[in-house]
């Protein structure tokens, strides 16, 4: 798996876009909180577990149905219990 259109604005029509990160150091049972937002709301958020040690991890969002992703602004924010590791905003336009 290699990332593809790596960027902060997309063109309308993705279906899908995949948060890729690395990670080190994880203990046994840490899992961080990838959220979602659209338009500065929440629109998902899940928990993903580590494996120890270092590694990576892919999520991706999509809707069920298949359809493309609304125009405008998102961001995925990355944390775990109250620390923020990143927020990355981006943007789906024409």
């Amino acid at each position: 798996m290699q990332p593809l259109g790596a960027g902060s604005v997309f063109s309308y029509g993705a279906r899908q876009l995949c948060l890729w990160f690395d990670y080190s150091r994880a203990s046994g049972g840490d899992g961080v909180r990838v959220r979602w937002y659209f338009r500065g709301r929440p629109i998902h958020s899940e928990v993903l577990r580590l494996t120890p040690g270092d590694g990576a991890k892919a999520y991706c969002l999509l809707l069920e149905d298949g359809s493309p992703l609304p125009k405008g602004s998102y961001s995925v924010r990355i944390s775990m219990y109250d620390r923020v590791f990143s927020d990355v905003p981006f943007v789906i336009s024409e």
